[in-house]
């Protein structure tokens, strides 16, 4: 069963429109809400709305598909997304507005805002500032607030900044996300468990196709309810650590339960056979050891020189020996200075052909999501099963960082890696002690490693922000006390 763009809408509206009443009633008789602070009530109710609106990320829009299959589906996805974060972020702020006209908040002051902002938040807003800029002064605006090929413009980056800030304040990591996540995964990699047996369930494919045609009747390969497997290896480059490490770290024996989903999301990737899925799980997996094992900064010291021995290992004998004739091969040839453009599915001639113009707009870049416009050679193949020459155009970098160099300029991307990088030290400094930050770090660090080979979109990187702002959020305090009660009992 699909959803219709008009179902998906009303469903969205009715909900959102029950957590305002919820939120809003005041029950006859409970004498507790009387003795509630105002203020505390309206975090409540920012809380809430930050819980409906992540367990509808999590399910309903990653499930969500729309009515044209995978001809439409970022079409599908696009709106789906801005009607969801977006409604989001304007419910928010009409709560907020809402909450200072009638005294309930505090006259916010900028100073006071951005003093009181963490790090990551500040940088964030730093990164949404150079991208519109980068946008105003393109040449290709107004293209680039929408996006000219990916609907990832400015306005989409806003929104994902926006809704990262919001959840950083207001998302409360709960039970029930984690298993709204095992469903959702359980469901996406049956359907893609069906759907490389050359089954058409949904019918996304277009009729009288099935995945088993990929690369032969048409170009490129499609799953799932996300399309593209190379976002595909996205999502499992997320997901895939994230159900690790809460295997791995949580308590309980229900927590075994999503082995389920673990397993089929590890099948599918390896029946994919996307080597950056391979690269952004593997490594999310084993450096996040060094955070989920140790019971002490000694212990994780001595893991870390474990895996710089091992990389060491793996890196000579990549260098001495030429396996076979795939990515170890590639890699054995550019550990020797042997650049084919061919390598990595034609990414060494997009990343050449990207940074031979990046000096150009080193600053601000094009503006979001130009490529396709800038004039870049499409890059050609031959396929041997339809013995033609294939010309594939280049809207995007197929490097997340490369892309924001590239399009947003030098100084989005200092902002945006700087914002990685806070949460990166807050992973490896709190990760020890609170369970939350080591599991989500691990998913963030997956997706991150596999970001250098794919590309951001609309359909995936809402999730990943996601993610970013929960671990901004997170409280190593609150993990304390949470043990520290539980051993009591």
């Amino acid at each position: 069963m699909r959803f219709s763009a008009c179902g998906f809408c009303r469903t969205l509206f009715f909900i959102f429109a029950s957590i305002r009443l919820i939120c809003s009633l005041r029950v006859g008789g409970d004498t507790r809400l009387s003795v509630v602070p105002k203020m505390h009530r309206s975090q409540l109710l920012f809380e809430k709305l930050t819980d409906l609106y992540v367990l509808l990320l999590i399910t309903v829009f990653f499930l969500y598909t729309g009515s044209g299959g995978y001809e439409s589906i970022l079409n599908s996805k696009a709106w789906a997304f801005y009607l969801l974060s977006g409604g989001y972020i304007i419910l928010t702020l009409i709560f907020l507005g809402e909450g200072i006209l009638v005294g309930v908040l505090p006259r916010p002051s900028f100073k006071a805002i951005w003093l009181g902002a963490s790090a990551f938040q500040k940088f964030i807003v730093l990164y949404l500032l150079f991208t519109w800029i980068s946008c105003l002064i393109s040449p290709y605006m107004p293209l680039c607030i929408l996006g000219a090929s990916r609907y990832e413009g400015a306005l989409a980056i806003t929104v994902y900044g926006i809704c990262s800030i919001f959840v950083s304040n207001w998302g409360k990591v709960k039970a029930s996300w984690v298993w709204a996540t095992g469903i959702s995964m359980t469901i996406f990699s049956v359907l893609c468990l069906i759907q490389i047996h050359g089954q058409n369930p949904l019918t996304l494919y277009p009729e009288g196709y099935t995945y088993l045609d990929a690369y032969s009747a048409y170009s490129g390969a499609y799953l799932g309810t996300v399309g593209n497997v190379d976002l595909v290896a996205a999502v499992f480059s997320l997901t895939i650590p994230l159900l690790t490490g809460i295997c791995l770290k949580c308590t309980g024996r229900l927590r075994f339960l999503l082995l389920f989903p673990l397993v089929l999301s590890i099948c599918i990737l390896i029946q994919m056979g996307v080597l950056a899925g391979f690269v952004g799980v593997l490594g999310g997996i084993v450096i996040s050891l060094t955070v989920w094992v140790p019971r002490s900064v000694k212990s994780r010291n001595l893991t870390w020189l474990l895996l710089f021995v091992l990389a060491f290992v793996l890196l000579t004998v990549v260098f001495l020996c030429d396996i076979g004739d795939g990515i170890f091969h590639e890699a054995h040839n550019l550990l020797h200075g042997n650049f084919n453009p061919k390598f990595g599915s034609g990414r060494i001639y997009i990343w050449k052909e990207v940074l031979e113009r990046v000096p150009s707009h080193l600053w601000f870049g094009t503006g979001p999501d130009t490529m396709l416009l800038t004039g870049i050679e499409g890059f050609s193949r031959f396929d041997p099963s339809l013995s033609i020459q294939i010309i594939s155009e280049i809207d995007v970098a197929h490097n997340e960082y490369l892309n924001v160099l590239s399009q947003q300029g030098m100084l989005a991307l200092v902002a945006y890696l700087s914002a990685l990088g806070c949460l990166a030290l807050k992973w490896i400094k709190q990760g020890l002690r609170c369970t939350k930050i080591a599991i989500l770090g691990g998913a963030i660090l997956g997706y991150s490693i596999q970001a250098f080979f794919g590309f951001s979109s609309c359909i995936t990187a809402p999730i990943f922000w996601l993610c970013l702002g929960l671990l901004d959020g997170s409280d190593p305090s609150a993990n304390s006390e949470k043990n520290g009660r539980s051993k009591q009992s």
